[in-house]
This record gives structure tokens, C-alpha cells and sequence, in this order.
């Protein structure tokens, strides 16, 4: 799978290298420590062209070239990575869930990352985030669906930090899980 980190939220800079599910499984359950989460690489799965915004961004939709996983935000503050762990696994849907940044045990917050089993259209990705958010019962961030969304990734000094691994099938060859899509506010 392609993963591309920006330094930081200007993302002027790309850095794009391919893993395999395992060897990103351990840079999950190992990363890099950082002071604060301004201070994060921020992650893609998938990969970027050079077409740059006016600002000199390369992260945004129209540059997105290839996506090889899903990833998915939870910031509401309800439900622990236990319980998504346990839902995810339910669903038999292959992933594994780490702690962000601004996570504590009292209000936690966490990412799933998923590999696809090859990488995928771009306009297929929507559907593949809607099958997560419906096998967590509809909780996931309305940025989780925008195509170019990467996260802050790293572990922060001083803040618990987890990775929770699911064991499964890719997404996208699992066509019959229900899928729920953010409702639009009028």
C-alpha cells in the first residue's frame, strides 16, 4: 500500500513510500514521538500529484492520484478505540485503530487506517468510508469522506497512545456491509 505524509498542515512537501499492511501495522504501534500534535507528520493513504494550490499546497482533492487504504476520524469524544475495535471486528472489516493526539481515556479520540485489497478509483472511496461509519453505527467526522483528509500522525509526549489491531477482510470486498454517509446540514 502507497502512504504519503506532509510535514506539516501547509503540506508543500510530500513524502510517498509503499509498505506492506504489517510493515505499517508496526509504524502504528511504533511512531514517531513528537512535542505537540502541531508538530505531526500528517498521513494519506494513497499518493498526491505535483499540481500545487495557490499556497503552494499539494494536499487537496484534485491532486489525489491513487488511494491503497481508508482512513477515518472519530473526535466526539463517546467511544472508546476498545469499542470501535469490537464493532469494527464484528463487521470483519480489516483495520486497526490508534489514539490521536488530543485523545485522553475521559474523552478519547482515535483514526482507523484500513488497507484496500488493490488500490481502488478515486470516486469509490466514499462508499468504502460509508461502510465504516456504518459498521461503527454512523459516529464517524464528516471529514473522514473528503478525498484529500490526512491526519496528524505520531504519538505526543505525554499522552497515552494507542494501536489496536483488527483482523479481517479488505473494505472494499466486503460489498454487503450496511453504509451510512453524514447527513447534510440545510
Amino acid at each position: 500500500m502507497i502512504t504519503t505524509t506532509f510535514a506539516d498542515l501547509h503540506a508543500t512537501t510530500a513524502t510517498t513510500q509503499r509498505h506492506t499492511w504489517d510493515e505499517f501495522i508496526a509504524t502504528c504501534a511504533n511512531p514517531p514521538i513528537y512535542q505537540n500534535k502541531q508538530s505531526c507528520q500528517l498521513i494519506k493513504l494513497g499518493s498526491f500529484g505535483n499540481f500545487q494550490t495557490a499556497s503552494g499546497s499539494l494536499r487537496h482533492d484534485a491532486n489525489v492520484t491513487s488511494i491503497s487504504g481508508i482512513e477515518a476520524d472519530y473526535d466526539a469524544g463517546q467511544v472508546s478505540p476498545e469499542i470501535a475495535q469490537m464493532l469494527l471486528a464484528s463487521a470483519g472489516i480489516k483495520c486497526i485503530i490508534v489514539t490521536t493526539p488530543s485523545h485522553t481515556p475521559e474523552v478519547p479520540r482515535w483514526r482507523v487506517f484500513a488497507p484496500l485489497s488493490n488500490d481502488c478509483s478515486l470516486d469509490t472511496r466514499r462508499e468504502f468510508v460509508g461502510r465504516f461509519n456504518g459498521a461503527l453505527g454512523g459516529i464517524l467526522a464528516p471529514e473522514s469522506f473528503v478525498l484529500s483528509q490526512s491526519y496528524y500522525f505520531g504519538r505526543v509526549a505525554g499522552v497515552e497512545y494507542k494501536c489496536l489491531s483488527v483482523e479481517g477482510a479488505c473494505v472494499d470486498t466486503l460489498p454487503d456491509l450496511p453504509t451510512l454517509f453524514p447527513v447534510k446540514k440545510s
